[in-house]
């Protein structure tokens, strides 16, 4: 495959979701473009359509100051493991639980589509 760029989300729309400022713009989290296995990508692309990632943000006086994906880790570990470099930008969900997310910040989440 060529170069491929990801960008999940923007600064802006989860600051408008959190009813926050951004003081940041263009996307908040993914990659700049670089080889990426084809199926790491269709992996990245199915979590995302089937709401399986997690955004946790940083917020320092109401304003969005860091962003990261979470998923569940053997989704992520199989991501990894397809070639796909993507530790960088998404970490995997301490124990499987969702719930441990909010102790790290503001989540994000999404629903299916």
């Amino acid at each position: 495959m060529g170069y491929i760029a990801i960008g999940i989300e923007t600064y802006d729309r989860i600051a408008q979701r959190l009813r926050l400022r951004a003081i940041r713009h263009g996307f908040a989290v993914g990659h700049e473009p670089g080889t990426v296995s084809r199926d790491g990508l269709q992996m990245v692309f199915d979590a995302v359509t089937k709401g399986e990632i997690f955004i946790v943000v940083g917020i320092a006086l109401e304003l969005v100051s860091s962003a990261r994906v979470y998923m569940v880790a053997s989704t992520k570990d199989a991501i990894a493991k397809s070639g796909y470099k993507c530790s960088d930008w998404i970490s995997p969900i301490p124990n499987d639980d969702v719930e441990k997310l909010s102790s790290l910040g503001s989540v994000v989440s999404y629903r299916a589509w």
